[in-house]
């Protein structure tokens, strides 16, 4: 999908689709207080932040190709579970590669959100959507390296009772 920010109106739908505050795109733009980005949603010149804006752009290609790699590993292994985290030390912990580049949380989250709608429209499938909760997963590995399995199995076995199941993420609408 190509994006393009020609209105204010499509730099706020962007920023909403990328689950970034005000705040985080903001600090993504090279440290412009939240205030601006707030006006510039609002304004008719866009073009002083144009360079900037095109980070947003960028996110977002990254977004929609790491949609369709995780869309392909998902549906070819079946994993039943998604994982997400409760703040943004916790996802870049976890997903060092991808902090990368999304570098917030709240972007993993809207990720998230729009894989399984991905999923469930495309493919009919519904993997759960589970909250590492760092204690209960650091006991489980024991000292052990961290991996997609290990998670799966974490999820899974005895420590279903710790698990927190996400509800009510982002969820975009979805149009049949």
């Amino acid at each position: 999908m190509s994006y393009k920010i020609i209105t204010p109106a499509h730099l706020r739908s962007m920023r909403i689709l990328s689950g970034l505050s005000r705040y985080e795109l903001g600090v993504l733009m090279g440290g412009v207080p939240d205030s601006e980005v707030r006006v510039l949603e609002r304004s008719s010149c866009l073009f002083s932040y144009d360079g900037h804006l095109k980070i947003l752009v960028e996110l977002l290609g990254q977004v929609d190709r790491a949609l369709d790699i995780k869309i392909d590993v998902v549906t070819k292994t079946n994993t039943p579970y998604l994982f997400c985290y409760p703040n943004d030390d916790q996802f870049r912990k976890f997903e060092p590669i991808l902090a990368k580049w999304m570098q917030f949380n709240s972007a993993h989250l809207a990720f998230t959100a729009r894989l399984l709608d991905a999923l469930a429209v495309g493919y009919g499938r519904f993997p759960t959507v589970v909250e590492i909760d760092q204690e209960s997963y650091a006991d489980f590995l024991a000292g052990l390296p961290d991996t997609p399995d290990k998670r799966i199995g974490w999820a899974t076995l005895d420590y279903i009772h710790t698990v927190k199941i996400r509800e009510g993420l982002p969820r975009r609408r979805v149009m049949a």
